[in-house]
């Protein structure tokens, strides 16, 4: 009687915690277990949970400093009396819920974008992946954003209620003398850890969609330098 060979026993698939670390220390690897199993869902949980978390922890502090810039801040001198007394009648709930609301879309916003331009981008190499497949890879590459996100959370936590909106974990805070004109408005929108999250999410890209990591990451760095540099002008404009 002929033996039979051996049934050939697949690897096992990396859980949502091993691929949420280990993109940021052998991105090769987790990208390949994603591309060839595209789940998202508990990565997407888990990320978004994090940093909605860590942004409650903040909460008390940006209503104290929402309080700060109606009393003493540019805002006093912006808003009316009526809006004064309509900005003290709203609960804490209400100005609470803008920045949770901000850390849940606000991510989902950016990996649907990166996923847009990852097909785009994968629409003009002649290289067909579905959106699932992209959407996974870039919620996964885009967890130094989130790990950037915490940071700046953190350093929320131990800043003056003055300075809130200025504490993040961006090159502006290289440089504290430029105060608050162009120069810091740029830079305050350079953040290392998006940069890093945009170039693993372009390097993850280059392996679904078999091209170049050269080609895709000159192709989504041109398009968030463009976007950087749009917003801090934009930020610059007077307001009406």
């Amino acid at each position: 009687m002929a033996k039979t060979a051996p049934d050939t026993v697949p690897a096992p698939r990396l859980g949502t915690l091993q691929r949420i670390i280990g993109v940021l220390i052998r991105p090769r690897e987790v990208f390949r277990d994603v591309i060839e199993h595209p789940t998202y869902k508990s990565a997407l949980f888990v990320l978004i949970g994090v940093n909605v978390f860590f942004t409650a922890l903040v909460i008390p502090k940006f209503i104290e400093h929402m309080h700060w810039s109606v009393e003493y801040g540019p805002m006093a001198l912006e808003l009316s009396p009526a809006q004064i007394e309509a900005f003290y009648a709203m609960s804490p709930s209400v100005l609470a819920s803008q920045p949770l609301i901000t850390a849940v879309l606000g991510p989902l916003a950016l990996f649907l974008l990166y996923t847009v331009l990852l097909r785009v981008f994968g629409n003009f190499a002649g290289s067909k992946v579905t959106m699932g497949t992209l959407f996974a890879v870039t919620v996964f590459g885009f967890v130094p954003h989130i790990l950037g996100l915490t940071v700046d959370s953190l350093l929320r936590l131990t800043a003056d209620i003055q300075q809130l909106q200025a504490a993040t974990f961006s090159l502006a805070r290289l440089f504290p003398d430029l105060g608050q004109g162009a120069q810091f408005l740029l830079l305050d929108r350079i953040n290392p850890f998006t940069v890093w999250a945009i170039l693993l999410t372009a390097y993850g890209g280059a392996q679904a969609l078999k091209v170049s990591f050269r080609k895709t990451g000159v192709f989504l760095m041109g398009i968030w330098v463009v976007f950087t540099f749009m917003g801090a002008f934009t930020a610059m404009l007077p307001g009406k």
